[in-house]
């Protein structure tokens, strides 16, 4: 008896968790994407199968997104990449005759100049943690992190602590697809991650060396993984304390000030990719598109920049 389109989907979610070691918030989207184009294809094409899907039940399906939805055209890309990967893996499995997907198109996106913070609105956050936080030690390591790595929330709220790697200072993230990568641990980072196991230790008492996860939340007698609406809402405090814009003060953005600055200072696209975990490097080309007046701008925020040379 022929699976129903339920169930293939099913299968196909496995096959992108499992084969293609997708992060779970991409299999999420996946799956309620592909969810919503089975009741609408039920619904408005009278399709019971995806052998019966055609490009232009796909096409109808877009102006659905589009018009009725009102889905940006971000969203609308995702989609088709659902969509694709789900009749591509359909095609694959004899499951259907036809790819009907191929002909899609993503709509164009709009490239955004990415937002990035100066060194005095990083200064001003930090002071604001130091001040007002009621773990300072901890917030100002997750800062540290995001500022000295260029890690993404997900890869920061899963760091355990056998990653870090003190004898090659350096600290190993699971990014999207659970890729491996190492990052070198700069010297002001290493000395507040000190700060931070010393603080952990003293907090955890017995379970410190038995639970894994390097951030966490306590909750009574029970001990957490920290989740990302924690570092979030950290971000929220403190960016209202330091009178920073909140649109903009985010821990993506300080991903971005990472890549900025070394973009600036002569870091090559090569090792920035590889730096910030990208599959492509069409992905970071984003950081070239920066204008010359900004570029400047980030040099200028070094350090070093202030040192007067003796005449």
């Amino acid at each position: 008896m022929p699976q129903s389109m339920e169930q293939e989907l099913e299968e196909y979610i496995l096959y992108i968790d499992v084969e293609k070691n997708l992060a779970p918030r991409t299999i999420h989207e996946y799956r309620t994407d592909l969810t919503l184009l089975i009741r609408f294809l039920k619904d408005e094409r009278n399709c019971s199968s995806w052998n019966e899907v055609t490009y232009k039940d796909l096409r109808h399906y877009l102006y659905f997104l589009q018009n009725e939805r009102k889905n940006s055209a971000k969203t609308r890309a995702r989609s088709i990449s659902s969509v694709r990967g789900l009749f591509s893996f359909l095609f694959e499995e004899e499951l259907i005759e036809k790819n009907p997907s191929l002909r899609l198109k993503k709509p164009k996106l709009e490239q955004k100049l990415p937002f990035f913070l100066s060194q005095d609105e990083c200064e001003l956050f930090l002071d604001s943690i130091k001040q007002g936080s009621r773990q300072p030690i901890r917030d100002l390591t997750i800062v540290y992190l995001f500022l000295f790595t260029g890690i993404r929330m997900s890869e920061l709220t899963q760091l355990d602590v056998h990653d870090i790697n003190w004898t090659n200072q350096s600290i190993r993230v699971y990014g999207k697809g659970r890729k491996e990568r190492m990052i070198p641990i700069l010297s002001p980072l290493a000395t507040q991650l000190h700060l931070y196991l010393d603080y952990r230790e003293k907090k955890l008492e017995d379970m410190a060396s038995s639970f894994s996860p390097l951030f966490f939340v306590m909750r009574e007698k029970n001990v957490f993984r920290i989740h990302r609406r924690t570092v979030h809402d950290i971000f929220k405090k403190h960016a209202q304390l330091a009178r920073l814009d909140q649109r903009h003060f985010t821990a993506h953005k300080l991903r971005h000030t990472f890549a900025t600055f070394l973009y600036a200072q002569g870091v090559n696209l090569i090792e920035l990719k590889n730096l910030l975990g990208h599959a492509n490097v069409n992905t970071t080309e984003i950081y070239t598109h920066l204008s010359t007046h900004q570029l400047i701008d980030a040099v200028n925020k070094h350090p070093m920049a202030k040192i007067k040379s003796k005449e």
